[in-house]
């Protein structure tokens, strides 16, 4: 029912793609243990696409249709909060609501999305007080960072198979019928791939119970175009039969992806660090030991940002003792094991 209600009245008429934003492991017990910090995954994977599809800024009147779908199990049942979403594949321009035109965008450059999608969520973190600056260092310096944005090929929402396809996977259950058993005394799960898991009765609902959403929380969001607000403005043209029906396709976009880069980096890499001109294009140079020699170092990573020093609130504190030897209520050192969100234990 909700399929045919998007298709009917909110999809556009025009391509989609199916994405999706996941985060490394030793983030993922914040948005356990509180479930708002969900907001923040939505937002920053929101932030991603549209700065993307604007060249590093948010273009007024300019968005992309974003619908987000929030996720919080993986196939081992496992707590593992990811996003789903599907976006036009291109821009939508609205300034004028009762002529929207869309602008659709030929190539989205992953790796470097991915790069700024670590930096807006690691950022929106640490302005919550839920990072400390150097744990947020530490996270921007890793190689291998664990973020993770992946783009499937775009697909137009009048395909009905298409379209439920991918939503059947991203409203997937954390359980499916067909592959649990019980012999009276333990409940036997098997996974996608073929791995047999062995619960109690009360370690599995402990295990299955962590996956239901907190009264009232939306696991369906919609940003950009599709965002309640800007609906709105462009519901009188609907009801016209003018408007989002019949959409004009312009001129594509192409994202300036040195603008992209300057964001992660700090800098432009077209300009030149001694003068400030900017460099054109002369030559590719291979080989390894040619770059070393005009780069002596080369950062492997981003730089780390410079986070704002954390100074926690007097209820953080732990009363007693020296204003000096003050210890905290927290260590962000080492996320806190599962055996704390075992609710077998807690019970």
């Amino acid at each position: 029912m909700w399929v045919d209600e998007i298709q009917d009245e909110l999809l556009l008429p025009v391509a989609h793609r199916f994405w999706t934003f996941s985060v490394p492991k030793r983030l993922r017990p914040y948005f356990l243990r509180d479930r708002k910090l969900l907001a923040l995954l939505v937002k920053a994977a929101n932030s991603t696409i549209c700065k993307t599809s604007g060249s590093g800024r948010l273009q007024r009147g300019a968005r992309p249709g974003i619908i987000s779908l929030i996720q919080t199990h993986s196939d081992m049942l496992e707590w593992n909060a990811h996003l789903h979403l599907i976006v036009t594949n291109g821009v939508v321009d609205y300034s004028n609501p009762l002529k929207p035109t869309f602008k659709p965008c030929r190539y989205w450059n992953t790796e470097v999305m991915t790069e700024i999608f670590r930096l807006e969520l690691i950022s929106m973190l640490v302005k919550k007080n839920v990072l400390m600056p150097d744990i947020a260092g530490n996270l921007l310096s890793w190689k291998n960072s664990g973020f993770h944005v992946y783009v499937s090929w775009p697909f137009h929402p009048d395909e009905e198979n298409a379209l439920k396809n991918r939503l059947a996977y991203a409203f997937m259950p954390a359980v499916t019928l067909n592959r649990l058993s019980f012999n009276g005394e333990e409940v036997s799960y098997r996974s996608k791939k073929n791995l047999s898991l062995t619960f109690t009765p009360v370690d599995f609902l402990a295990r299955l119970t962590l996956h239901i959403p907190d009264r009232y929380q939306n696991i369906r969001r919609y940003a950009g175009f599709y965002a309640s607000n800007i609906q709105r403005k462009v519901r009188a043209a609907r009801k016209t039969g003018e408007g989002a029906s019949s959409i004009k396709e312009a001129k594509p976009i192409k994202p300036k992806w040195a603008a992209l880069i300057a964001m992660i980096f700090g800098k432009l890499p077209t300009e030149c660090p001694k003068c400030g001109a900017l460099m054109e294009l002369k030559q590719f140079i291979m080989e390894i030991e040619v770059i070393q020699k005009q780069v002596p170092e080369l950062s492997r990573s981003p730089p780390r940002l410079q986070f704002e020093h954390y100074t926690p609130s007097e209820t953080e504190r732990v009363y007693g003792q020296d204003e000096e030897n003050v210890v905290y209520q927290f260590n962000q050192d080492q996320p806190l094991s599962d055996d704390f969100f075992n609710q077998d234990l807690g019970w």
